[in-house]
């Protein structure tokens, strides 16, 4: 009887706390959404896993006992989801899969770990002691590891900040979200000084896209200033698409910090072809028409290079010089 009744009070704690678990994880999902740091939910779903616990263990009675398991679930829960957001945040679109397979086993590997384990807790401290010692590993596993999950957390936190920056991009936006992401883990810093060239007109040997996240930079077509480009803006991406040669020079006006894709991935994300199904430079028609690549979206289609060259223009200053985006 005694064990029919341990039996019976072992399948109600763990259909409530699987119970609490299904009905918490949508919320829990939600309250992670548009948040860039994610350790302050982490830190809060490890001490929902063992503080219910500890009152378990100090507090002995039936009614405490069920309260504290919907609270324990309703902890996995959301640790559950916040360490998917995570991984989601820090591990690159080809990894990911291999990435969640290899925690998920981790989980099920220290979840029996932790079954084989009960017996000699229950033996050393009596069932009190080992719920407690149980519920200790979470706040311990705090302590331990606090300066890696702040890493893991800032790591995460640039990742979005990328994410965010690529969606400003009218090209991308219309990405799925796993594409956002892999173009996002390609992204390369590259810090410019001032008056540095990043790009030079009828440059062929065009391999790389950049998106400008602080500074200033000119757009000019045979040295004619026709533009300007500022925080959010990008340029690049038509020398990459026609495999033309670079159609402007772009130089830094301030010091400029910029993100950079590779080709590779660069057509990855605007093609839609994991491979880039676009030509290397140098393979497109004969005599193929450069186009303005650098100039921002929005300005007029001007051929200020063909103005520059016809006569009198000599002397004359562009109208839109000195203009911002």
């Amino acid at each position: 009887t005694t064990s029919c009744a341990a039996a019976g009070g072992t399948i109600r704690s763990m259909a409530a706390r699987g119970s609490i678990g299904v009905l918490a994880s949508f919320p829990a999902s939600r309250l992670l959404v548009g948040r860039r740091s994610l350790l302050a939910p982490l830190a809060a779903a490890l001490a929902l896993c063992g503080a219910p616990l500890l009152l378990i263990a100090a507090v002995p009675e039936p009614v405490v006992a069920l309260g504290g398991v919907c609270l324990w679930g309703l902890g996995t829960a959301f640790a559950g989801a916040t360490v998917s957001s995570l991984l989601f945040r820090i591990v690159s679109g080809g990894d990911l899969a291999r990435v969640v397979g290899a925690t998920e086993s981790l989980g099920l590997g220290l979840g029996g770990a932790g079954a084989l384990a009960a017996p000699a807790l229950v033996g050393l401290f009596g069932v009190g002691g080992a719920i407690a010692v149980t519920g200790a590993v979470p706040f311990a596993l705090l302590a331990v590891e606090w300066r890696g999950l702040r890493k893991v957390d800032e790591a995460a936190r640039e990742r979005v900040q990328r994410i965010e920056l690529l969606e400003g991009v009218p090209l991308f936006r219309a990405l799925r979200v796993d594409a956002l992401e892999h173009a996002a883990a390609a992204l390369v810093p590259v810090p410019v000084p001032a008056s540095a060239e990043v790009v030079r007109q009828d440059d062929p040997d065009a391999r790389r896209f950049f998106v400008v996240e602080d500074g200033m930079a000119d757009v000019l077509v045979d040295d004619w200033l026709v533009s300007s480009l500022g925080p959010g803006t990008s340029f690049g991406e038509k020398a990459l698409l026609r495999s033309v040669r670079r159609a402007a020079t772009v130089r830094a006006r301030t010091a400029l910090r910029l993100q950079a894709l590779d080709r590779a991935p660069f057509l990855a994300a605007a093609t839609g072809a994991p491979d880039g199904t676009v030509p290397e430079p140098g393979h497109g028609e004969p005599g193929a028409p450069a186009e303005l690549a650098e100039l921002p979206a929005g300005r007029p289609a001007v051929d200020w290079a063909r103005a520059a060259r016809a006569r009198g223009a000599r002397g004359k200053r562009s109208p839109l010089e000195g203009r911002g985006r």
